[in-house]
């Protein structure tokens, strides 16, 4: 049975929360003082281990023909949605104030939707365009308006570099889900792309195996809450609904991510919002909802979908 349109913008905006969430539980964690590199690779880990349990559990093997016939996209989707992604934030972090990082990579979803339109000659029509433009104004007045923000003191480093460099790594990934994800098994891609993702990872882990044994049962939990949803549920949600919505539409709502990510934060955290960035929220949402309720129809053809496999 199909789904509706709107079925899959909730779903969408509800893989934006699990990855809004991601943020705070990784600042938790930091804040306690695991290391931002360990928490990385055992998210990634985790989504891995929750995707072989749901391979099997489909009665289903790797498939090492899958592997061999598709290596080179997936060893691409497993570098730059995955490895990469995480390196780039795991190192300008170290740099870079949470709140300038959070802006620059508010140009994720243009960069999403610019993609679209180019590669994939998907329309982008007034009102999108409209959503596209509020979505990124509410976003940065959500992050200009913190209270630690000093527009003083913003200016490019390395590490903002490095925030760029997440921003065109999810965005190449979703251009190489739109287009190999119309080929291969969601099953066994999730799987093996998470694998590969591991395996790139290993280098930065292996010297730090050490600090595994100061993490507590409670961090543990937390750990696995990032495998299992903002992980292996996230990226689940993300490469079927790609297929099924297109890139603009999703581009638009995963404008949300810095919103979802700041009122968590507010609520776990107990982080202060503004009035400046209530401000920046409420444009946000107005501006998704204007993005995906455009009229006219994606120039796409039929495709087969990753029915289960983002960060």
């Amino acid at each position: 049975m199909g789904q509706s349109r709107e079925q899959g913008v909730i779903l969408v905006a509800l893989a934006v929360i699990f990855w809004g969430s991601a943020s705070p539980a990784v600042r938790y964690l930091v804040l306690q003082g695991l290391d931002p590199y360990v928490v990385s690779f055992l998210r990634i880990l985790f989504t891995f281990l929750f995707a072989a349990l749901f391979l099997l559990g489909q009665g289903e093997r790797p498939c090492l023909s899958d592997l061999k016939r598709d290596f080179w996209p997936l060893l691409a989707m497993a570098f730059t949605g995955v490895a990469a992604f995480y390196w780039f934030m795991c190192t300008g972090l170290q740099y870079t104030q949470a709140g300038k990082s959070t802006l620059i990579n508010a140009i994720d979803p243009s960069l999403i939707l610019l993609i679209a339109h180019v590669a994939f000659k998907e329309k982008l029509g007034r009102r999108q365009v409209v959503g596209m433009i509020a979505a990124c104004c509410g976003v940065i007045l959500s992050v200009a308006g913190a209270a630690d923000f000093d527009i003083r003191s913003f200016h490019f480093v390395s590490g903002d570099l490095m925030f760029v460099g997440t921003a065109c790594c999810w965005s190449v990934y979703a251009t190489i889900n739109r287009i190999w994800g119309r080929r291969l098994s969601y099953r066994q891609t999730l799987f093996w792309i998470f694998l590969l993702a591991c395996l790139l990872y290993l280098p930065v882990l292996l010297p730090r195996l050490p600090l595994l044994a100061g993490i507590s049962g409670g961090q543990w939990l937390l750990l696995l809450y990032m495998g299992l949803l903002p992980g292996a549920a996230g990226f689940y949600i993300w490469n079927r609904q790609v297929q099924e919505l297109g890139m603009g539409v999703c581009g638009i709502i995963n404008s949300f991510l810095p919103i979802s990510a700041v009122l968590i934060s507010a609520l776990w955290l107990k982080e202060t919002l503004t009035p400046l960035q209530i401000t920046g929220a409420a444009l946000v949402a107005a501006g998704v909802w204007q993005g995906v309720n455009k009229t006219h129809k994606v120039n796409d053809k039929p495709c087969k979908l990753w029915y289960t496999h983002k960060i």
